[in-house]
């Protein structure tokens, strides 16, 4: 099993952003675009399977969401390409798989209500690679998330019976996981499902996808490894629970036609979060009220990939709409972004003057523009820092920071970027130790709140290495990060994105130093 397919996720970046995107996924309306997708899909998926295909006609015929886990249960076409989609995480399998989530994870919840909330052990076994067993073993004591629906028995034996048989490559594996329903507020739902399975004798309880546990202990019982958990409820990790809530609740206020694709941007998945929003953007009318907010979101995108002409096309189309239906906080955030445009093409006096148009903006209207106030003084000190311009570079940035350590979780990765931009000021100063320091305390951040294949992260490292370069000409540790900048980078940007030309550039420029 690689390392891209795994049932198990520790709790950090990865964690975060699964949760939220299961969550994002929840939120999604019906959409019978997709639906048809779905369809389509699996019906390419089976082709030539007479009996798959059967199968699904009789799903197309038939399904009505009182019956989604008894579909589930059916082990047919549905379970394999479902279970196959979390584990690999992808994106647009689960998009059209979306309908169906939102079944199961509402029947689960009926049903756990209607259920006696007495302590239970329940088992599972299972055949598992010894990568990811090794995982596991090294993550005793720690809390772990399971990438897919979990499926469990009350039965010990029957369990032991999935894994009876020795083989080769693959290490068999008990779970006995304790289970008080009473302590599991906040938890993901789960559920006997005997009642609605196909198998009604099976004593089943299913977990939801995402569901938290903690893994207790691991030890050896006759050539079986059994790893102990404990079902955990919501407060499971405190500021990884403020960090989630608080991020949820920025997802939340994007309207749920956009908030997924807010999620995977926020995630650094580009590509798919592009491929979202260009569905929505065949699904929306051009007088539907979010469709600004819309073109504006595109816009993020492409200029998070680099595209910053089709990028700046976007921002304006969405800076005319909004300027059309009169919403001067939607002008203002189009006003920060073709300002960040500017910025990044050089053009730093348009860059200034938007950004100060959109602070004035967002100072003069109601309510809590926080957010956006330190947004802009985060910016301007990243063009006071290209301009020289250090002083006052060093006095927005800490406005930006003062704002955001008050509003934000300590660990949210807007602190962090604020960090990161800080240490960059130091290395232009040749800092290189404060730095370095800054650098250090925006990593342990982005570890927390971002995946761990983040291009942010990538940026970090990419400047750390650059960091070790020019304070003591240290080759070999300058290389360790730079080499990981790359490899980020590589897996997450289009090849022609600048800061892959950049940080190849400079793993030449220290090969080229460490062999003269």
């Amino acid at each position: 099993m690689s390392n891209e397919e795994r049932s198990s996720t520790n709790i950090n970046g990865d964690f975060l952003h699964f949760q939220l995107l299961i969550d994002g996924l929840l939120r999604l309306g019906y959409s019978q675009i997709s639906r048809g997708e779905f369809f389509t899909l699996c019906k390419k998926e089976y082709e030539g399977n007479y009996e798959q295909l059967s199968i699904l006609q009789e799903f197309e015929e038939s399904y009505i969401p009182e019956k989604a886990l008894y579909w589930y249960t059916r082990h047919s076409f549905i379970y394999r390409i479902l279970n196959k989609a979390l584990r690999v995480q992808n994106i647009n399998v689960l998009f059209l798989f979306q309908f169906f989530i939102r079944d199961l994870y509402q029947q689960l919840e009926k049903l756990q209500r209607e259920q006696d909330q007495t302590s239970i052990r329940v088992y599972r076994g299972q055949l598992m690679s010894k990568q990811e067993l090794d995982v596991l073993q090294q993550s005793k004591g720690r809390l772990i998330s399971m990438n897919s629906f979990l499926s469990t028995s009350l039965c010990r034996q029957k369990s032991l019976s999935f894994i009876s048989s020795e083989h080769d490559d693959l290490c068999r594996v008990l779970f006995e996981i304790d289970v008080d329903p009473r302590s599991s507020y906040g938890a993901k739902p789960f559920a006997n499902i005997s009642s609605q399975s196909k198998f009604v004798n099976e004593q089943e309880i299913l977990f939801m996808i995402a569901t938290v546990f903690r893994l207790v202990d691991i030890h050896q019982e006759n050539k079986i490894t059994v790893i102990q958990m404990k079902l955990c409820n919501g407060n499971y990790d405190h500021d990884m629970e403020l960090l989630l809530e608080h991020m949820q609740k920025e997802s939340e206020a994007y309207d749920e036609c956009l908030s997924l694709g807010h999620i995977l941007h926020n995630a650094g998945m580009y590509d798919k979060a592009e491929q979202f929003y260009n569905r929505m953007l065949n699904e929306l009318p051009n007088d539907h009220p979010k469709i600004a907010s819309l073109w504006g979101s595109i816009g993020l995108v492409k200029r998070a990939k680099g595209q910053l002409e089709i990028s700046f096309q976007w921002f304006n189309r969405s800076f005319k709409k909004y300027e059309q239906m009169g919403d001067r906080q939607g002008l203002a955030r189009c006003l920060q972004n073709l300002a960040n445009i500017h910025q990044t093409k050089g053009e730093f006096d348009q860059a200034i003057n938007k950004y100060n148009q959109a602070l004035k903006i967002f100072q003069e209207l109601p309510g809590d523009q926080n957010t956006w106030v330190a947004k802009c003084f985060h910016n301007l000190g990243v063009i006071y820092t290209r301009q020289c311009r250090f002083t006052e570079a060093v006095q927005c940035y800490k406005d930006a920071l003062n704002i955001r350590e008050t509003i934000l979780p300590h660990t949210h990765h807007e602190i962090g970027m604020t960090l990161l931009n800080m240490g960059n000021v130091c290395c232009a100063n040749d800092d290189y130790d404060q730095a370095l320091r800054y650098f250090e305390r925006a990593l342990g951040i982005f570890t927390i709140s971002l995946p761990s294949e983040h291009p942010s992260i990538a940026t970090i490292y990419c400047n750390m290495g650059v960091a070790y370069l020019l304070r003591s000409s240290d080759y070999q540790q300058s290389l360790v990060f730079l080499n990981r900048a790359a490899s980020i980078y590589h897996s997450t940007l289009p090849p022609d994105h600048p800061n892959i030309h950049r940080c190849d550039n400079m793993i030449d420029c220290v090969i080229q130093k460490q062999t003269q």
